[in-house]
């Protein structure tokens, strides 16, 4: 059993009061130190300017190649952390212990994460509108004439992790690529991944100054957020509400994604269910640019139903196979609240499960999961339709696509099985949806050049004319 510490400001400290690592199975991993009020606030007001200053001097070709280094030992290399090596092997076996994620996609999110660390000018020159990153080096562009300058919101940002995916922790990552000192709070459920990635961070060079890592109680977190001056969140529906209408929080909730099918796409059901399965099942379901709702202009019940048959084959295999694809869940107290919600839904009598009543919740081995579920819903304009669930949860419904922006609801990723001009238009046209993929592209895969609840540059800057003498 490891402690695992506080970072301040690159300072490691171990505090009095910890708290212990769960996993799915109800047994404690590890330790973590715990942080209070009076430590970061100390910090942050101490460090933030002169640390910030430091950073944004750096050119942005060595915090690029720092950060195409650290994917490298993220992904492939032994790790000191807080002087204990720990291999790309260990890692992977503690983030599948607390998460319940199956281990071979704990290998599949090592590597996607070393590809978009890779990729990070990339994603600036997108994320910024422009040809090359110089720009953070000047902070000034120009545009046909005209110039645009950057002006950093914050001295600093915050980032407070979730703890049913690791994927996320790259919006800090490009927070940070952009110039922006950080400060995570990690989730006690899942708290090995920002480490790992900040001890690989200072194994590839960078300044230990630029990275904390505070864990907090729930309690303390207005407290974080108020003195970081620009955080972003990751939570339910409830932390929007909360924080929804502060311009210096950005928060990240449920992405609603969906599947939009015509008709001439409706007739090929074998091709459109292995989409949808793929779409459904990415990364167990947790993502919020998995899929769960699909509209279609024809074939829903079948299409459902055949969907169905494929997510019943679930019940019969081991789930911890390494071709599963399902995740076990920790909190065994939500899972039959989740259970009790789609079976509440059963009793509208506007829904039908297309998984023959199998049960949502299952035993297996010491652990507890959420088995894939697909319902048909009888109308698609039900204020249900479309909900979205922590594990492969999908409703399916029939709707002529020249109603959809009156049906589609707010969705973050949407895949359109369509080659119709009109439709296509018309869903371009709606402020409802962020994302689209036409055909049978891979809407379930992150592109963090692309806006994501907006472009994070945009969140982290603001333009201003900049006319040069």
């Amino acid at each position: 059993m490891k402690d695992l510490p506080i970072i301040r400001f690159g300072k490691v400290y171990e505090s009095e009061e910890k708290r212990e690592i769960i996993n799915v199975r109800h047994d404690v991993n590890d330790l973590i130190s715990v942080a209070i009020p009076l430590v970061f606030n100390t910090d942050i007001k101490r460090n933030r300017k002169e640390v910030s200053a430091r950073l944004r001097k750096r050119d942005i070709h060595v915090i690029l190649d720092w950060i195409k280094k650290a994917g490298k030992i993220f992904a492939t290399e032994d790790v000191i952390i807080n002087g204990e090596l720990q291999s790309p092997k260990e890692y992977c076996e503690k983030v599948h212990q607390v998460t319940g994620l199956p281990r071979t996609m704990c290998i599949e999110i090592l590597n996607e994460m070393r590809t978009y660390m890779e990729e990070m000018e990339d994603i600036l020159c997108k994320q910024f509108r422009v040809e090359t990153v110089s720009c953070l080096n000047d902070f000034y562009t120009t545009f046909r004439g005209t110039g645009i300058g950057f002006a950093p919101v914050s001295d600093i940002v915050c980032a407070v992790m979730p703890g049913n995916h690791p994927i996320v922790n790259m919006m800090w990552i490009m927070s940070f690529a952009m110039k922006f000192p950080v400060i995570i709070k990690p989730s006690f459920e899942e708290p090995y991944t920002p480490l790992r990635l900040i001890y690989s961070f200072i194994q590839a060079g960078a300044d230990k100054e630029f990275f904390s890592y505070y864990p907090i109680e729930h309690s303390c977190l207005k407290s974080l957020v108020q003195i970081s001056g620009c955080s972003i969140l990751f939570g339910a529906s409830s932390l929007k509400q909360e924080y929804g209408n502060d311009p210096k929080v950005k928060v990240y909730g449920p992405g609603n994604s969906k599947i939009i099918i015509d008709k001439k796409y409706g007739e090929q059901v074998d091709d459109v269910v292995a989409h949808i399965k793929k779409a459904v099942l990415y990364h167990s379901g947790r993502a919020c640019i998995s899929t769960s709702a699909v509209i279609t202009e024809i074939n829903g019940e079948q299409i459902a139903r055949k969907l169905g048959e494929k997510f019943l084959k679930f019940q019969e295999m081991d789930v911890e196979a390494d071709d599963a694809g399902i995740a076990a869940v920790r909190d065994v107290e939500k899972a039959y609240r989740i259970a009790m919600e789609i079976e509440k839904l059963l009793e509208t009598g506007n829904v039908i499960d297309m998984t023959q009543d199998s049960d949502v919740v299952r035993k297996y081995n010491g652990k507890v999961y959420l088995m894939p579920k697909v319902l048909y819903c009888k109308d698609v304009r039900e204020p249900y339709f479309g909900m979205e669930l922590p594990f492969p949860f999908v409703m399916v419904g029939e709707c002529n696509l020249t109603e959809i922006e009156q049906v589609i609801g707010e969705t973050l990723s949407a895949s359109v099985l369509s080659d119709d001009i009109d439709v296509m238009e018309n869903i371009l046209r709606t402020a409802k949806v962020e994302k689209i993929y036409q055909g049978y592209r891979k809407s379930y895969k992150m592109d963090y050049g692309m806006p994501h609840g907006g472009f994070l540059a945009d969140f982290l800057y603001k333009c201003k004319g900049f006319v040069i003498s």
